[in-house]
């Protein structure tokens, strides 16, 4: 997953220092995969080891629940076992991250920026953040000042080797975009 660095003209704790949040939200993010994986794991483990003690005379009943990510978690006396599949808790922990993006894109320690729900639900945000490679940095939408005036652009992606300014083109389907070299004004 890139790493959402600024969106908008939300204030970012990457302004104040880009190296060491970069750095820390890698580590934040390995550390919780394997926390997250290995939960899964564990559970997995539970739930074999629960299925071999439970004889079919002595079938309990199940009562279903949700925890607080609405995933299915089924409680049988006193052990949860997750019935989520590996791909499942991936894809759930990706969703998080990408939360957890948006609040560091927008906030610092002492300030925190408002951030619109369509942007949230933004699919071309979503899209970005979570297919490109984890050492590629994003800004999205981002304000920049030149001289006294303020401009907003669509994406600058920042990889290890480039840097690339993005236009997101809506388009209906079907519809066919041809480039080309020459100036043009949008009428």
């Amino acid at each position: 997953m890139a790493q959402l660095i600024k969106l908008e003209d939300c204030v970012s704790r990457y302004e104040q220092d880009v190296f060491r949040y970069t750095g820390q939200y890698t580590r934040l993010k390995r550390d919780r995969w394997y926390r997250e994986k290995a939960n899964w794991e564990i559970n997995q483990v539970k739930e074999d080891i629960q299925g071999k003690e439970q004889h079919p005379s002595e079938k309990k009943w199940w009562k279903r629940k949700r925890n607080n990510l609405d995933n299915e978690v089924i409680e049988a006396g006193n052990v949860r076992v997750d019935q989520r599949s590996l791909s499942e808790v991936k894809e759930d922990f990706r969703e998080e991250l990408f939360q957890f993006q948006l609040k560091w894109a927008s906030s610092t320690i002492r300030e925190t920026s408002t951030i619109s729900s369509s942007l949230k639900r933004d699919k071309s945000l979503r899209c970005l953040i979570k297919e490109l490679p984890d050492n590629y940095l994003v800004l999205y939408r981002p304000v920049i000042q030149l001289k006294k005036a303020q401009t907003q652009l669509d994406v600058l992606l920042i990889g290890p080797d480039s840097i690339n300014a993005i236009v997101l083109l809506e388009t209906r389907k079907g519809e066919v975009v041809h480039a080309s070299q020459k100036s043009f004004l949008g009428i």
